[in-house]
């Protein structure tokens, strides 16, 4: 949207130094059931830097990065009663520093390391094909309750080894402190990941993928150090999930257009882990038509089983259809549907229909 600021933007990336920014705004409203009837605003500015060392300095496979935070607007799920989270920017209102790392590639790529303050899910979780999607279990299975992800990450150190081009494996030690203690990593620097005197809970991530043509599959595992009260009475000393995902286009048209499908799986430990179980799947269609070619549609299905010893009556699904319109190279419209069915397994209320419509800027 700014352009080459008179030609500044070039030559600074020319010396390794690149800028971006991001602006999300959404306006949803529950339609029908839930817990009120209202409409709702949120906004999320994203403003981040790049520094390429070898560019800049000659280090040859070293990357800075650092990113910004500015949230603000009401909660949508209140409104809607879901547990899911109905939209994937929803958070307390906050401005942050949000990551700052510093990375490291050796032998030609196939070794990197990472350490800083790190947004997990970034490494950890993600489905490629199902970005686009608002609901936030697309983003990752809500049954990976540890997660240093949006908007807490967490101060870390991540491995990444990709022996053939079909493998990689990624291991991560990160500041757990959000998870039990309910310490705000997001707007926090080191001081909990070096410092016991406010929360010795750690995360421990490990994730092995395979790729083919057009796909890949992914298994992860994920251990949370921290002391967890179990539902059921006493306290349990850790907690220890998994999760699988799994993404493949199945129709390509040459370019950037196609459809890929993908799912997701993840379980957890009913007596500590509101969610126990989480099913996902969907589709993404990426440029519909030809003369559409930067458009996005999709349609997204996800089922979680909530935890009975925490005292859930039942259990909930999403069903969530998007169409994206991208109107200029950095302006886009999304509007958005989500069917809520039995919202946070709650049988005293409604099933919910939400609807809204997301804009994004690109500067």
């Amino acid at each position: 949207m700014t352009g080459d600021w008179g030609g500044l933007r070039t030559q600074l990336e020319s010396s390794g130094l690149t800028f971006e920014a991001s602006f999300v705004g959404e306006w949803f409203g529950v339609i029908d059931g839930g817990v009120d009837r209202n409409w709702t605003t949120r906004t999320l500015l994203d403003v981040n830097a790049t520094l390429d060392l070898d560019a800049a300095f000659g280090w040859n496979g070293g990357t800075v990065f650092a990113d910004f935070y500015w949230i603000d607007g009401d909660s949508l799920s209140a409104d809607a009663g879901d547990f899911q989270g109905a939209s994937n920017i929803e958070a307390d209102n906050r401005t942050q520093l949000a990551e700052l790392w510093f990375e490291q590639v050796l032998f030609d790529g196939s070794l990197r390391f990472k350490f800083g303050k790190i947004e997990a899910n970034s490494e950890f979780g993600f489905v490629d094909a199902a970005g686009e999607f608002i609901n936030s279990s697309a983003g990752f299975s809500p049954t990976l309750l540890p997660l240093p992800s949006y908007p807490d990450p967490s101060m870390g150190l991540v491995v990444s080894w990709s022996p053939a081009e079909w493998l990689s494996i990624t291991g991560g030690f990160m500041d757990g402190a959000a998870t039990v203690d309910g310490i705000t990593t997001g707007d926090l620097g080191p001081g909990t990941f070096f410092n016991d005197d406010r929360s010795n809970d750690y995360v421990w991530l490990g994730e092995a993928n395979v790729y083919w043509d057009g796909g890949r599959a992914g298994l992860g595992v994920w251990h949370h150090t921290g002391d967890f009260a179990r539902f059921s009475g006493g306290t349990e000393d850790g907690s220890t999930g998994f999760y699988a995902m799994a993404e493949h286009r199945v129709w390509s048209a040459g370019d950037d257009r196609g459809i890929d499908l993908f799912a997701q799986f993840g379980w957890a430990d009913e007596e500590v882990s509101d969610a126990e179980l989480h099913f996902g799947g969907g589709l993404a269609w990426w440029g519909p038509c030809e003369a559409r070619s930067a458009d996005a549609a999709g349609v997204y299905v996800s089922h979680v089983v909530l935890s009975d010893p925490a005292g859930y009556a039942g259990d909930e699904t999403v069903l969530e259809v998007f169409y994206r319109f991208q109107a200029t190279p950095f302006f886009a419209i999304k509007p958005d549907l989500q069917f809520i069915f039995n919202p946070n397994g709650d049988p005293t209320l409604d099933d919910a229909l939400v609807a809204g419509v997301r804009v994004e800027l690109v500067f």
